[in-house]
């Protein structure tokens, strides 16, 4: 039987410690106070667990929390208190924070990318296949209800285009429907569900028919591969990350609400701008229209879009690259061979978006 006299004794009802005498018997830990033998606590070794850490000894009776004994280094006992205690009882805990700073510093890296890309990638793909198409319709609904109510729309405008997308075939999967903004932006986006929303300014750079199919079998295609949907749950992933680090969970209710004024500047990834591109062009394809449309609204955007400031440019939002022209125009030459007539109704609602502007 060996006793310690001075070793420091947390419990979970005084923030100070107390010093301590132990006496280690029979597999049990006596705790006694140097000022008063009667009162006595006893734990089974069996249950206890050590942490090494600032040159302390802490051995803990309830699983890494209070109560718990700490010894100094230099405490002759320290030894065979460590030794008491089966090596196999450390914590995880303790092993964590025994290890040398780098080796933290990219184990705490390896989780905060780690929790990242599930946020960012794994949560926003599993969502994906759970929504359904006619969710994916409601969400996009009410993102659409919510947008307009501020926005002046151009009902001329906006019957005479969907006139025009209705000669042409843009999905298999969504009612695809068009508004037009009255606005100078050059600008446009697809909202999840089917919605496409274009500004006036943006029709006002469209010199021809087959460019105007080429913007709308873009932002189609953006609808028909879920880029919108994808995106949107993306940042809401993302914004609920943020919102746990910073404020708890007391915000996260707001964040659906925050995300609808996000798709008037909704941003794509290249990858993505660039599977739009050539779905696209595939769409022009099948309606029997020439893709050299897409390269002609490409580098009508590119010239235009320096004029803008960042925040009214359609490539703030759909980022334009030497890429994409090269790959328009090696679409353009494997279909060289390809026979393009567009319909007469398309042409006459053409001829009516112009005499309108």
């Amino acid at each position: 039987m060996s006793e310690y006299p001075q070793i420091l004794f947390f419990d979970a009802y005084k923030a100070s410690p107390r010093e301590v005498y132990v006496e280690l018997t029979h597999g049990k830990i006596y705790v006694s106070n140097t000022d008063d033998y009667d009162t006595v606590l006893v734990f089974d070794i069996t249950a206890a667990s050590v942490v090494e850490a600032d040159r302390r000894l802490f051995i803990f009776f309830n699983k890494g929390r209070a109560p718990y004994l700490s010894i100094d280094a230099d405490h002759p006992s320290y030894p065979e208190l460590k030794k008491a205690i089966h090596p196999d009882r450390k914590t995880w805990f303790g092993k964590f924070f025994r290890l040398k700073w780098p080796v933290l510093v990219a184990i705490l890296l390896s989780i905060f990318v780690g929790i990242y890309f599930i946020m960012a990638r794994v949560i926003p793909a599993a969502a994906l296949k759970i929504i359904s198409v006619q969710q994916e319709a409601e969400i996009g609904n009410s993102f659409y209800r919510s947008l307009m109510a501020s926005e002046k729309i151009d009902t001329a405008a906006t019957r005479i285009v969907n006139d025009f997308a209705g000669q042409l075939h843009l999905s298999d999967k969504y009612q695809i429907t068009i508004t037009v903004i009255k606005e100078n932006e050059l600008n446009a986006y697809a909202l999840p569900g089917g919605h496409i929303v274009l500004y006036s300014g943006i029709l006002k750079v469209i010199d021809d028919p087959d460019m105007l199919v080429a913007l709308l079998g873009h932002e189609a295609s953006h609808i028909n591969k879920r880029h919108s949907l994808q995106s949107i749950l993306s940042s809401m992933s993302m914004s609920l990350l943020r919102s746990m680090i910073l404020s708890g969970f007391g915000d996260v209710g707001s964040i659906v609400l925050e995300h609808a004024g996000m798709f008037e500047q909704l941003r794509y990834s290249r990858r993505l701008e660039r599977e739009a591109d050539r779905e696209g062009m595939d769409l022009m394809i099948r309606n029997r229209i020439s893709p050299v449309g897409m390269k002609k609204l490409m580098l009508q955007l590119q010239a235009a879009d320096h004029d803008l400031p960042g925040i009214f440019s359609f490539m703030s939002t759909h980022p334009m690259s030497e890429e994409r022209i090269k790959t328009a125009d090696a679409f353009i030459t494997a279909h060289k061979s390809a026979t393009f007539a567009a319909s007469q109704e398309l042409i006459e609602s053409w001829r009516q978006l112009k005499a309108k502007k």
